[in-house]
């Protein structure tokens, strides 16, 4: 008996009520629901974007307007979750997790950091990170902009910006002012990243 004059055999015996009173109630239940198989095709995954997982992307308007002071962002993305790096360690746990694709974005002020300079190795670091989510049975669904463009493109006014009367892609053309070379090689790369993309906005 303990100090305050209850048993162990009292509180054991009270357990055991306990236990029963609940098999009794739960004897009623109603049965657990019955699974359902996801219909075919059906598609469950994980989503990430370039500026606020990968880390580092100094090269966007973004990270400019994060560390001019004041700011109006609270903190910095700095390294965020460093996915830059750790890709394939995340397309990884998302395969064992059994997720079945991924959506990703594309940071396009890595890929042409200046007016008609295009990084050929960003281009390959991409077509890496769509290999990766292939190998763990991820389907890539790419995000070709996710709000952050290149700090010169927000310069010139960003995607809405007046030119000559007419609103245009803030004066921007594609691979309008790139060398021939630059552009060559970069369709190059392009065609082995388009050919690893399941999905994009606007199919």
């Amino acid at each position: 008996m303990d100090r305050q004059g209850i048993s162990r055999r009292e509180v054991l015996r009270a357990s055991i009520g306990a236990a029963a009173l609940y098999a009794v109630a739960g004897a009623g239940a109603s049965p657990p629901p019955t699974r359902r198989a996801l219909p075919k095709g059906f598609l469950w995954g994980t989503a990430t974007s370039g500026h606020q997982t990968e880390g580092g992307n100094v090269n966007s308007d973004a990270w400019v307007t994060e560390n001019v002071k004041p700011t109006l962002f609270k903190e910095r993305s700095g390294d965020a979750c460093d996915s830059y790096h750790r890709f394939e360690e995340d397309a990884a746990l998302a395969g064992r997790l059994g997720f079945n694709c991924q959506r990703l974005g594309i940071e396009w002020s890595r890929i042409e950091p200046e007016p008609g300079l295009f990084s050929i190795a960003e281009l390959d670091h991409y077509v890496k990170v769509l290999e990766a989510c292939h190998r763990h049975g991820l389907a890539p669904l790419v995000t070709f902009n996710h709000y952050t463009v290149p700090r010169w493109f927000a310069a010139r006014g960003g995607f809405v910006r007046e030119f000559d009367g007419e609103f245009d892609c803030g004066g921007y053309g594609g691979s309008r002012g790139a060398a021939d070379g630059g552009v060559e090689r970069s369709t190059e790369r392009g065609g082995r990243f388009t050919i690893r993309v399941e999905w994009r906005r606007g199919d």
